[in-house]
């Protein structure tokens, strides 16, 4: 029998997430079980819930938390966007076993996310982190043990200048992680390192897929690192579907460095790497379907890799130096042969500007084709964009990702043919960064796409 490949085997268990078996309490300023974060972690049992309200939890007028020695805790941010949930000012470590959950909240400035021992399972959700200067602690996020699942996150301004800081991550070190990690539809921004450390650390058997870097700066990776020699065939890093861009490397590596004996890097985009190669460090695995472009060092490094569907041309973003990392309807990294390998699309992000052009679509199945979202990331400003069938009134909305309405627009009649609805200004609506869902409504159809929103550093 064929054993089944470890990167499905770890997808599968992440994507459980068991529901909590213990009490609900309310953490908020006004009328809550607990006015506050370390008030409620101290007084709770082992697999209680925290409901946190909208606010800003300041806990820096209290001693820093020194550990969370209770199994399976769950802490949910309650407001209508993620980010109405800050927390600042206390380390959350936690020590005890079980499945620990963080979601909808934002972590900034002077905190830390952390897990000990013994060995638990971490899902981190539609979280915020960043907005910080660390002459101390390099990592923002430190999480190993069990199985770990990061989703929906962004990662952003960041910054440690302890020239010590070891090899791992400055937003997010996965290092420990040796029972496994999936790490996906994320954002590292503008995080910096001046010690060893990059914007994330993995380890064996982590798996990256759907995610964007950009503008991370590292002594030796500047947005994935190794935190030492690891990763033997068959459970090695994989990265998937990744678009890297405008990354930096101080000692001269790359914007990826793996010390790794093996390696899988896939449908990924290497483009625009200061002072080194697009990725760099292992000394065996697989590359392919992957685009470089202009990375000062050269493209890879890697002893004896196999190489298959890779190209050497420009990526082709709509706006790379206004942040859209989004692919040209004309870009060599849509779906197609390369180098007479049959290879899927190239990076995160889907086609975004220009007139791309799709298959036909049977008219009685759906009245519109909704075409990707652009600039996806974005810091304020969308292009939407769709294919009508016939006449129709069109509406958009925007959502949080708990399912809470933002805003909404009318946007009248339109015959069918193309239909652009952009660009939509979202910066007067004040969001923070994170991710948001548009819902585009043409008749009676509908069609859902994501964006996440970026603040300016």
């Amino acid at each position: 029998m064929e054993k089944t490949p470890w990167h499905i085997i770890l997808i599968l268990s992440l994507l459980y997430t068991p529901t909590a078996t213990g009490a609900s309490w309310v953490v908020s300023a006004e009328n809550g079980d607990f006015a506050g974060i370390r008030e409620a972690l101290e007084a709770i049992c082992s697999g209680d819930t925290l409901l946190i309200a909208p606010g800003d939890y300041d806990e820096t007028q209290s001693e820093l938390l020194e550990e969370i020695d209770l199994d399976s805790v769950t802490m949910i941010g309650t407001g209508d966007l993620p980010q109405e949930v800050g927390i600042t000012g206390i380390w959350l470590w936690f020590t005890g076993g079980g499945h620990h959950r963080a979601e909808n909240l934002r972590l900034y400035g002077q905190v830390r996310l952390l897990q000990g021992y013994p060995v638990s399972d971490f899902t981190m959700r539609n979280c915020i982190v960043g907005s910080h200067v660390d002459s101390v602690y390099g990592t923002r996020v430190a999480l190993g043990g069990g199985t770990i699942l990061v989703e929906d996150c962004v990662f952003e301004d960041i910054v440690t200048n302890n020239s010590a800081a070891p090899f791992g991550g400055t937003g997010l070190d996965l290092v420990l992680a040796s029972s496994g990690a999936l790490v996906r539809r994320s954002v590292f921004s503008n995080i910096r390192s001046d010690g060893s450390a990059a914007a994330l650390g993995v380890v064996s058997n982590c798996l990256v897929e759907d995610c964007v870097f950009v503008g991370n700066v590292g002594n030796g990776g500047a947005a994935i690192v190794t935190s030492n020699p690891c990763c033997g065939y068959p459970n090695g890093v994989r990265i998937e579907r990744c678009t890297f861009w405008d990354n930096e490397s101080i000692d001269g590596y790359g914007a990826v460095y793996l010390q790794a004996n093996y390696a899988e890097v896939r449908h990924s985009i290497f483009a625009g790497t200061k002072n080194g190669v697009g990725f760099s460090g292992p000394s065996g695995g697989i590359v392919e379907c992957n685009a470089f472009w202009q990375n000062d060092r050269g493209d890879f490094e890697c002893g004896f890799c196999q190489e298959d569907g890779n190209i050497h041309l420009d990526p082709m973003f709509c706006d790379p130096e206004g942040g859209d990392l989004s692919l040209h309807a004309d870009s060599p990294c849509l779906p197609g042969l390369r180098q007479g390998y049959e290879c899927p699309r190239a990076g995160a992000l889907d086609v975004g500007c220009g007139a791309a052009t799709f298959p036909e679509f049977d008219a009685a199945v759906s009245s519109f084709r909704l075409r990707p979202i652009a600039p996806n990331p974005s810091r304020g400003s969308v292009r939407i964009a769709m294919d009508l069938v016939h006449q129709s009134d069109v509406a958009v909305e925007l959502f949080a990702v708990d399912g809470t309405k933002v805003a909404s627009w009318e946007h009248g009649s339109y015959s069918p043919g193309r239909v652009d609805l952009g660009p939509l200004d979202l910066g007067p609506l004040g969001l923070p960064s994170g991710a948001y869902y548009l819902r585009v409504r043409a008749g009676d159809d509908s069609g859902v796409g994501r964006v996440v929103l970026l603040s300016d550093p």
